[in-house]
C-alpha cells in the first residue's frame, strides 16, 4: 500500500510542480513580479527538485522508517510530528484552491459547502488505498495529456505576443526576489515522499522527469504571460485558462473538459499524499489509520467551512510569517534526518533498504 514503482514516482514528480504552480499562483506571482515570474517560477522550481533529490536520496537509505530502527520511536516521532504542521497549512491552502476552481470556474452560484465534503471524503479514501493507489491514479492520468493536445490542434487558436515576456529585471531583482519570498509556501512538495517505499533501481526516469517538469512549468508561464500581457494578473485557474487552447464555446459547454479532469484529479492526489504521509506518522504515535485519517478531514474540512471561507482567507495564511514556518521544517528535516543516517554510517550501522 506504502509502495512506489519508479515509474509512479516519475509521473509524480512530473506532476506535483505542475498543479499548484499553474493555479492562482501565476496571477498572483505575475502581480509581484511582473514578467519576471516565469524565471522566478523556474526557481522555484529548480530548488524543489534539489531537495527532491535529497528527500529520494534519505528513502534510499531507509526514509523515515528507517530512523525509527536505528534511533527508536521516540527520536523518529520528535522528527516526524512538525511535518504534520506543515502538510495540513498546506492542505488548507490547496483545497481551498481546489474548491475556488470549481465554484468559480467549472460552475456558478452554487455553495462551497457541498464542495468541500466531496473533497474530503475523495481525499479520505485515496489516504487510507495509500500511496499506491494515489500513484496509479496519477499513472492513469498522464493519458489525459495527448487528449488535451488533441484538441488543441483541432480547435485551438494560438494569439501569442513575445513581446510581452518582456522587459526583464526592469526595476532590478528586486522585485522578483521579493514575490518569491511572499509565495514560497508554494516551494517544497515532495516532503510526504520521505514516509514511503520506493522501487530500486535506476533513477534515469526521475531525472527526465525533472527536467520536463522545469521546462513545462517554465514554459506555460511564459505561454500564459505571452497570451495575456499585463492583463495577467486577472487571469486565475491559469492551467484551465492555457489547456483550453482559446477553444469555441459549443451548445452543452466548453471544450476543455479534459484539462479539468487532469488538473482535478492530479490535485486532488496530490493533497491525498500528503494526507497518506500524515497517517503514516500518526501511526508513530499509535494512532489508528482510519481514526486519524477520519480525525484529519473532520478538522481540516471543518477550518475550510468555518474559517477558511475562501481564496484570500488562505492567502493571508500562507502569505503570513506561517510561510517561513513551513519552508524552514521542509528544508529542516531532510537535513537532520541525513545527519542522522551520516552519524550511523560513522559507527558502521547499515540498514537492509526494500528492495
Amino acid at each position: 500500500m506504502n509502495y512506489l514503482t519508479k515509474t509512479q514516482l516519475a509521473i509524480i514528480v512530473f506532476f506535483v510542480p505542475l498543479v499548484f504552480k499553474m493555479a492562482m499562483l501565476p496571477s498572483m506571482l505575475y502581480e509581484a513580479c511582473g514578467p519576471d515570474s516565469y524565471i522566478g517560477i523556474a526557481i522555484i522550481t529548480t530548488v524543489e527538485f534539489l531537495q527532491m533529490g535529497l528527500v529520494l536520496f534519505i528513502v534510499s537509505k531507509g526514509g523515515m522508517e528507517g530512523i525509527g530502527s536505528l534511533y527508536g520511536t521516540n527520536v523518529q516521532r520528535l522528527i516526524a510530528a512538525p511535518l504534520i504542521f506543515v502538510m495540513c497549512v498546506k492542505s488548507l491552502v490547496f483545497i481551498t484552491e481546489i474548491q475556488t476552481y470549481v465554484c468559480d470556474y467549472l460552475f456558478y452560484n452554487i455553495s462551497s459547502f457541498p464542495i468541500i465534503c466531496a473533497i474530503m471524503v475523495v481525499i479520505f479514501y485515496l489516504a487510507l488505498k495509500g500511496v499506491k493507489t494515489i500513484g496509479r491514479i496519477f499513472e492513469l492520468s498522464i493519458w489525459f495529456i495527448p487528449l488535451i493536445f488533441l484538441f488543441g490542434i483541432l480547435f485551438g487558436k494560438a494569439r501569442l505576443q513575445p513581446e510581452y515576456l518582456g522587459p526583464l529585471f526592469a526595476d532590478g531583482p528586486s522585485e522578483l526576489f521579493g514575490g518569491l519570498n511572499k509565495y514560497i509556501i508554494y516551494t517544497f512538495d515532495f516532503s510526504p515522499l520521505l514516509f514511503f517505499k520506493i522501487e530500486k533501481g535506476k533513477n534515469a526516469r526521475i531525472v527526465i522527469a525533472s527536467v520536463l517538469a522545469v521546462i513545462a512549468v517554465c514554459g506555460c508561464y511564459m505561454i500564459l504571460i505571452a497570451s495575456y500581457g499585463r492583463a495577467t494578473f486577472l487571469v486565475n485557474d491559469a492551467f484551465a485558462r492555457l489547456a483550453s487552447f482559446n477553444t469555441v464555446v459549443s451548445e452543452i459547454g466548453s471544450l476543455d473538459w479534459p484539462s479539468a479532469m487532469l488538473w482535478l484529479t492530479t490535485s486532488i492526489c496530490n493533497v491525498a499524499l500528503k494526507f497518506a504521509a500524515m497517517a503514516e506518522i500518526l501511526k508513530y504515535f499509535n494512532i489508528k489509520k482510519t481514526f486519524g485519517l477520519g480525525s484529519l478531514c473532520v478538522v481540516i474540512g471543518g477550518l475550510l467551512i468555518f474559517l477558511f471561507r475562501g481564496f484570500k482567507e488562505a492567502m493571508r495564511l500562507s502569505t503570513s510569517p506561517v510561510r517561513f514556518i513551513v519552508i524552514g521544517i521542509e528544508i529542516a528535516v531532510p537535513i537532520i534526518l541525513l545527519i542522522l543516517y551520516a552519524a550511523k554510517n560513522r559507527k558502521g550501522v547499515t540498514l537492509e533498504t526494500p528492495a
